[in-house]
């Protein structure tokens, strides 16, 4: 969705061809990711035996797969600097850097490659997809949220930073959750509310203030789903998609670089089945989105060619991606894109050879954030 410092790696490699399996997925209402639990209890969604992770964490300051086997996985997701998973049974595990207590298990100590259990209230039906950098928040079956790490600018909507075990937000009724960099967005049963540092706009209340308290973002009616970068924000409505925050590379899609603190609506041609927003600091960001007729529009930056246009040309504007028809999947991290296409998972843009051909084989679910991405796969 995502970073307040800039990693002195390059962006996350990305596995690609091999051999495909067929996996069913759960249909997906317009706006949500395609097998993302929301808002009820998850035990008829598909599972899968293992998620792999690879970036700069994996092990630190390395582009190495780590491979994470836990039964009945239903979801995934990354900070910058931890990656996390969802069991069918509502666990939720953490593996990565540890710092500020990222981790969620009470400690600061990194568990780069074996998963620690975050001790929580109640079983868990959804994780914050994208995840604030150096932490997580996760959604109960009671509606409410919880969350760890930096906190950094208030993010929790609380005070108080490096909380190494969760805490309980301030909302009730919450249904999903994403954020990125120092700030997250909170889906309260279609009305969305925004904490931490406002920098360009990106609590979309009108001011680029730090608030670690929830402010409500101005939208035309509920919000289906929502998504975060650095400094930037983003929610489905009906079908349209809005966005605000950050916008120097063209990120907002509305043909401008100009940032915004409210929400701007983005002209697409057909409705959004999907979307995700990346980047990890000034100077960069993506966005990608899947539309219900099958195509994928992109903007923003693209000088390393993670639009997957073929070129390197910035679009402040969407544009369509021939290449990426069909995708099931789409997410973008800080400098490179991913889709899953065919069964297969493609990456392009900034490090995504970093591991080029290591492992080829089915992934069922993708995510990205900053520089660290997480996928579920059979083998």
């Amino acid at each position: 969705m995502l970073k307040a410092v800039r990693w002195s790696v390059v962006a996350a490699g990305v596995v690609v061809a091999g051999t495909s399996y067929v996996i069913p997925a759960p249909a997906s209402a317009a706006g949500q990711r395609s097998n993302r639990p929301v808002g009820t209890f998850h035990s008829s969604l598909p599972t899968y035996p293992i998620a792999r992770s690879w970036g700069a964490f994996n092990p630190p300051n390395s582009l190495e797969n780590v491979k994470v086997t836990k039964p009945n996985i239903v979801q995934v997701a990354t900070s910058a600097t931890a990656s996390y998973l969802l069991t069918s049974t509502g666990q939720v595990y953490a593996w990565g850097i540890g710092l500020d207590g990222a981790l969620g298990d009470g400690s600061n100590a990194n568990s780069v490659d074996t998963p620690v259990l975050v001790k929580l209230p109640v079983p868990i039906v959804s994780l914050a997809n994208p995840a604030p950098y150096k932490g997580e928040i996760v959604v109960g079956t009671n509606g409410d949220a919880y969350g760890w790490g930096s906190n950094k600018d208030g993010w929790l909507c609380v005070t108080g930073q490096d909380l190494d075990t969760p805490v309980q937000v301030p909302l009730s009724g919450v249904t999903s959750v994403a954020g990125q960099g120092n700030h997250a967005l909170y889906n309260e049963g279609g009305t969305l509310y925004a904490c931490g540092n406002g920098a360009h706009g990106s609590l979309g209340d009108g001011s680029m203030a730090i608030s670690s308290s929830p402010v409500k973002v101005d939208l035309p009616g509920p919000v289906s789903a929502e998504t975060a970068s650095w400094a930037g924000s983003g929610a489905v409505v009906d079908g349209v998609y809005y966005d605000w925050g950050y916008n120097g590379m063209g990120q907002l899609g509305n043909g401008t670089t100009q940032d915004s603190d409210v929400p701007v609506q983005v002209s697409l041609p057909a409705p959004v089945k999907e979307v995700f927003r990346g980047g990890d600091y000034q100077g960069d960001g993506s966005t990608l989105a899947l539309l219900t007729d099958g195509r994928v529009f992109g903007w923003g930056w693209n000088t390393s060619g993670q639009l997957d246009l073929g070129t390197t040309t910035n679009h402040s504007k969407p544009v369509n991606v021939p290449a990426l028809q069909g995708a099931s999947e789409v997410v973008c991290g800080g400098s490179a894109c991913y889709a899953i296409l065919n069964g297969q998972l493609k990456g392009f843009g900034n490090g995504a050879s970093g591991v080029l051909q290591k492992d080829g084989r089915y992934v069922a679910y993708i995510t990205a954030c900053s520089q660290n991405v997480a996928a579920l796969r059979l083998n």
